[in-house]
């Protein structure tokens, strides 16, 4: 029999990944909206430094719910191992896709905001440049 610690430990790690899912799509679109309001460089990089420091976290507590879950299979007899093994590897995959879901999705802000700044600098640019 599979112990109830680990599956507990995998319903939590779905869960999560089920609730990143979601949260990540909102999160996009929350982005795009807000490059789309023209809203001021400040604004817009203290939105960057927060969804960095989010995804950072979230990353974090997909990588430890992993790792609980990899030493509590440790622990299992191996006959146990065996049954539990395949859908802690499918659980593995969907874990590394959300994750890399999560870093697309700070990729996106970052590059928009660089996008933004260099704009801004370049209106800067012009501006300051004496006229003919």
């Amino acid at each position: 029999m599979v112990s109830r610690e680990i599956e507990n430990a995998i319903t939590e790690l779905r869960a999560l990944l089920e609730h990143e899912k979601a949260s990540i799509e909102t999160k996009m679109a929350k982005a795009r909206e807000l490059w789309k309001a023209q809203v001021d460089i400040d604004s817009c990089l203290k939105y960057m430094s927060v969804q960095i420091e989010e995804g950072k976290e979230k990353v974090t507590d997909i990588s430890l719910k992993l790792e609980e879950i990899k030493e509590l299979l440790g622990e299992l007899h191996a006959s146990n191992t065996t049954i539990i093994q395949p859908s802690f590897s499918t659980l593995y995959a969907e874990a590394d896709i959300v994750t890399k879901l999560i870093k697309d999705c700070i990729k996106m802000n970052c590059d928009e905001s660089q996008r933004r700044l260099s704009e801004c600098f370049h209106e800067l640019a012009t501006t300051l440049q004496p006229s003919s």
